[in-house]
């Protein structure tokens, strides 16, 4: 199986970070894998690992400063290239973001199509909804000769003109999709075939430890990019009330802002001025971060979907409240595997954060349910085994080819 994967970032995100990981599953199958990414190209260097890759490779050539993302998926990839994509504004588009879509869109589909053609690619696998009119019209100008085409939808298409660009190109490419959540899925009934829609969740690898049974709550924080719907302006807003009710707790912001300009960063930081509020900043070693959390808050808008740092809190042993917002409710149960707040203002997460820091026994059974959850549903195995039966699900249902058929018996992901 020859499989080409499409980013429209060339930054390390969770739906990038879900890539990589459908990445290593597909490269331990056998499979060849290809990737198409903004950012400079990183070309031959399987035998490469990340913290090896020079600015000159002798394998084969590694352009200068090549994107997080095409440095993540190198040791996976026969080739990463690089597709022009962006940059756009990230709510909003301008006018300059329609001209600079339309300049790039035929450019990115004939990149497509010949990646697909010279490599004798087998299934093409979009991770985003601004690269697929691209890969559709790619694939379609191989005529009879085009190859499946699949969708990883992580969440809805928010601006109107984009959702339904997006919308059209799954109808006329006849696209497999597969949907983070069951209302993500939902979001595609009406541009995909009944029956090519699958869902698969998302998975983590864990953090070689247990839950640790806390006789306190001290610590309470968020993890992740620093964005608008990710809500640090609501848990910082949050954290000054708890500050003046209960002065004992302390406060994190752990993460930095990515894709966009750092406005809203710079919105938080002057929030959380005067209130003990720490601004940790990125961090790469996310287990060695909760080890020392004694909850973990995830004030997302409905637009986050299910942001992947419920997963990882699951699988360290750490309890988690959020906002009942967007599919968040498939992965927590209210007082079973989690806590939720239903009035998404800061007031009532300050409310919730106060009840719970006043429970200890309720939040470490929380976090053992929740670890054990984790290991049932959520773990990165699954997650890699699910993804790459969907794969094959796809490539056998083309009627223009049978890659199966010379790909061998597949290994276990």
């Amino acid at each position: 199986m020859k499989i080409l994967l499409i980013d429209q970032f060339g930054e390390m995100g969770g739906a990038q970070r879900c890539l990589l990981e459908a990445a290593m599953g597909f490269a331990e199958r056998g499979w060849e894998v290809h990737a198409l990414a903004p950012g400079a190209p990183i070309v031959n260097v399987r035998k490469w690992q990340v913290g090896d890759l020079p600015h000159h490779c002798p394998v084969g050539q590694v352009c200068d400063l090549p994107s997080s993302l095409a440095k993540a998926l190198a040791p996976y990839c026969a080739e990463v290239r690089e597709l022009p994509c962006g940059p756009f504004a990230s709510a909003a588009k301008t006018v300059s973001d329609a001209v600079r879509f339309a300049w790039q869109l035929p450019r990115q589909a004939a990149k497509i199509a010949r990646t697909v053609a010279r490599r004798r690619i087998d299934v093409v696998y979009v991770n985003g909804p601004r690269v697929l009119p691209a890969a559709a019209l790619g694939c379609s100008a191989l005529g009879r000769a085009g190859r499946p085409l699949i969708y990883h939808s992580h969440w809805m298409v928010p601006q109107r003109s984009a959702a339904s660009m997006a919308r059209a190109a799954l109808r006329r490419s006849g696209a497999s999709a597969i949907a983070t959540s069951r209302l993500a899925a939902e979001w595609l009934q009406d541009s995909i075939k009944p029956g090519l829609i699958t869902t698969v969740y998302n998975g983590v690898a864990g953090f070689g430890i247990s839950p640790r049974p806390r006789d306190a709550v001290r610590h309470v924080a968020i993890l992740g990019r620093v964005s608008p719907e990710k809500g640090q302006l609501e848990f910082v807003r949050a954290a000054r009330i708890c500050a003046q009710r209960d002065p004992g707790l302390r406060f994190t912001v752990c993460g930095a802002p990515m894709f966009a300009e750092s406005r809203h960063f710079e919105q938080v930081r002057a929030e959380a001025a005067g209130i003990p509020v720490d601004l940790a900043g990125w961090t790469e070693d996310v287990g060695a971060f909760l080890a020392g959390v004694d909850l973990l808050v995830v004030p997302s808008k409905p637009i986050d979907n299910i942001p992947r740092v419920i997963l990882e809190a699951f699988a360290a042993g750490v309890p988690v409240l959020a906002f009942a917002s967007g599919a968040i409710p498939e992965l927590i149960q209210h007082g079973e595997t989690g806590l939720l707040v239903h009035r998404q203002t800061p007031d009532a997460l300050a409310e919730s954060v106060l009840s719970a820091a006043r429970n200890c026994d309720l939040l470490n059974q929380i976090a053992a349910r929740a670890y054990r959850r984790w290991q049932e549903r959520y773990t990165l195995r699954r997650f890699q085994s699910e993804i790459s039966e969907a794969v094959e699900a796809a490539a056998r249902r083309h009627p223009q080819r049978t890659p199966l058929a010379s790909a061998g018996a597949s290994a276990p992901a």
